[in-house]
């Protein structure tokens, strides 16, 4: 049985538009980049980039063994792949999002109690408790994140028993990001890392 030719086509995927207002995310910075490093669980060392462009977020966490595990949004379609250490594909999923859903993948942030503020990658920044809000649910533990006026996070902090990880950003730019930094390696595209040969 073979699959669709097109099931692996990101041009198919990037085109998908949300039709709900809801997925244009409310009270957050509309561009950024940020760049951080620091730990994250099984990863160990590594580094994460998160990035925003109007309705579409990414996030990449990975290390310079090559290991990765990145998520993707755009209010209409969401996926997730993973990657082991030399860069082998491990894991692809791509989905729409049904309409009664759509909603950007964002945070609401409440202040800590005393109010601590610190100054990261020359931007000043509070310390809050996060809950994210779309698809990704944050599970029981702590989770602090110091995160500037317009939402962006500079500094992580979680823990867990799934997973903990702690990240300082190390630069921040506000402009917008290419659509194409949104998109997983070519890799990930391959049928044949799937081990997948299609018949002409």
């Amino acid at each position: 049985m073979q699959p669709p030719r097109d099931l692996l086509d990101w041009g198919y995927w990037r085109t998908l538009r949300p039709v709900s207002n809801r997925a244009k995310p409310v009270g957050v910075a509309d561009h950024y980049t940020v760049r951080l490093k620091g730990f994250a669980g099984s990863l160990g060392q590594g580094w994460q980039i998160d990035r925003r462009r109007g309705r579409w977020f990414g996030s990449e966490t990975g290390n310079d063994a090559g290991a990765l595990f990145l998520t993707v949004d755009n209010g209409a379609m969401r996926g997730q792949y993973r990657a082991e250490a030399g860069g082998q594909p491990v894991s692809l999923s791509l989905g729409i999002i049904p309409p009664e859903q759509q909603q950007s993948v964002v945070s609401s942030y409440k202040p800590l109690e005393p109010v601590r503020q610190e100054r990261i990658a020359g931007e000043e920044c509070v310390w809050s408790e996060a809950t994210l809000q779309g698809e990704i649910v944050v599970v029981s533990g702590q989770h602090e994140t110091c995160v500037t006026a317009d939402g962006i996070p500079l500094r992580i902090f979680s823990h867990h028993r799934v997973l903990s990880a702690r990240f300082t950003a190390t630069a921040l730019d506000r402009s917008p990001p290419s659509l194409s930094d949104f998109k997983p390696t070519a890799r990930a595209f391959d049928w044949k890392a799937w081990g997948v040969k299609l018949k002409r």
